[in-house]
């Protein structure tokens, strides 16, 4: 029987440790979060690579071989990534922002992800708590990254006015 996320209670226990879930990133784990949003699209399933493949056929097909190779080496890197048994992209990012207590997190470290990722398989949590963490994270930390940066332009632009 897979363990579910209480999402509301805002923490977990995986193995006899506490994970806190946060809405914040230290700049090393920001950097890692921008590698992996890209890898979580190219994380795909046979449809999916079956459709990638047609759109690289496609683009070959109207001499667009530049954007064509472009999508085949990204696809060939998601495939290698599952052939290498890498941890899937979802539950990279969910190690981003769910963190074990009195974790240090100035400098990410690979090596704390996959203990978080083999705490939370060995304690049996369903992998869709984790899709479902993974996007929302996503998508609520780029929006709000586009938000401050917007915010950060108009203040630039007013303060530029003014002098």
């Amino acid at each position: 029987m897979t363990k579910k996320i209480d999402f509301k209670e805002g923490s977990f226990i995986a193995d006899g440790r506490k994970f806190i879930i946060t809405d914040t990133l230290p700049v090393d784990y920001f950097i890692e979060f921008e590698r992996l949003q890209n890898s979580m699209g190219f994380n795909l399933g046979y449809k999916q690579i079956f459709d990638k493949l047609k759109e690289v056929y496609n683009l070959l097909n109207t001499n667009k071989i530049v954007d064509g190779g472009i999508k085949l080496y990204n696809l060939m890197g998601a495939i290698a990534d599952r052939v290498d048994g890498k941890i899937h992209p979802a539950l990279e990012i969910c190690a981003l922002f769910v963190i074990e207590e009195g974790e240090e997190r100035t400098i990410y470290n690979k090596e704390v992800t996959k203990s978080k990722v083999d705490a939370w398989r060995k304690e049996g949590y369903d992998m869709q708590d984790f899709f479902s963490l993974a996007i929302g994270l996503v998508a609520g930390f780029t929006e709000s990254y586009v938000e401050f940066t917007e915010n950060m332009y108009k203040l630039a632009a007013i303060t530029e006015q003014k002098e």
